[in-house]
């Protein structure tokens, strides 16, 4: 299996660049959030340099009318923002139309999740893409899914989490909880500062690949299968008689999750006075753990995209 030392903002442009040249669908995950359809790739440009600075990837699409759109995408994994950068990806964007290099553009910024939420000038960019989409969106492609999930285990050294100490506080107490009532779940710890939007728990399964996420807001616990989301009815086939009334199996990016609907639960209030509803939640949680025990999830992963 593949093993990475250390992820550069480099390696992730490359790989993004790759994704949009020989993956017809990825650009999707751009062009929905623009909420556009129709386009492909036509150019791809690494690293475009003018007097207002870098655009660390530049990707300019078409369509059946010669209609060209450039998107114009800054990536982060632990560097600092610089002041205006926001500004000068516009400033760029409109020389570029004079120039006659596409007919309109949009900004956009790829960075890990909790980058996305808590850094200021990211927040400035009219369209984000986590690094947790992307990972989403290249479910079955194990190089992509070791490089991106590499770059989000990095230390964030060059920009600082905006902390939330109440939600870090209920961090430490879901922790306890799982430690001290669900000792057989295996919730991936992050015992460091926790920004406001920190609410979605991971749990790993003994199955590699398969995981379990807490949807404290939208009150879900998910069991996802990785890359299959076009393989619903072979699926649903194959696990069927083991669903209870409570579990469904849903579509959520390319992946398939078998889900339960929990108490929603806010991790910016109290802990004790929702301890009801999170012991809810990881009981479902456990559910689906065990689930993965009796389900063929061999069989699963190799129908992976």
């Amino acid at each position: 299996m593949l093993e990475i030392e250390k992820v550069f903002e480099r390696d992730i442009d490359l790989f993004v660049i790759n994704k949009f040249i020989n993956d017809n669908h990825f650009s999707d995950l751009f062009l929905d959030k623009i909420g556009i359809k129709g386009f492909s790739v036509e150019k791809c440009i690494h690293s475009f340099f003018d007097v207002n600075g870098e655009s660390d990837i530049t990707v300019i699409l078409s369509n059946h009318d010669n209609h060209r759109i450039g998107l114009l995408i800054e990536d982060k994994i632990n560097a600092i923002a610089m002041p205006n950068q926001y500004e000068r990806y516009k400033t760029r964007g409109k020389k570029l139309v004079a120039a006659k290099e596409f007919d309109c553009f949009y900004c956009f910024i790829i960075a890990p999740q909790e980058y996305l939420k808590s850094n200021a000038e990211a927040q400035k960019y009219d369209y984000r893409v986590s690094y947790e989409e992307i990972l989403n969106r290249i479910a079955g492609d194990r190089f992509g899914e070791e490089l991106i999930q590499e770059a989000l285990r990095e230390k964030k050294k060059g920009y600082s989490v905006i902390e939330d100490k109440a939600v870090t506080l209920f961090w430490k107490e879901y922790y306890d909880l799982v430690e001290n009532k669900f000792p057989m779940l295996n919730i991936r710890r992050n015992n460091g500062a926790r920004g406001r939007d920190a609410c979605w728990p991971l749990f790993l399964t003994p199955i590699k690949y398969i995981q379990i996420y807490h949807k404290s807001d939208r009150g879900f616990a998910d069991l996802c299968f990785p890359g299959v989301s076009q393989k619903y009815y072979e699926i649903f086939d194959l696990i069927k008689e083991h669903l209870k009334e409570d579990m469904s199996l849903k579509k959520t990016g390319k992946s398939l999750s078998v889900r339960i609907v929990v108490p929603k639960v806010s991790f910016s209030d109290d802990f004790y006075e929702q301890i009801e509803e999170v012991t809810k939640c990881l009981e479902a949680v456990e559910r689906l753990q065990d689930l993965t025990k009796v389900i063929d999830c061999e069989t699963i992963l190799k129908m992976k995209e």
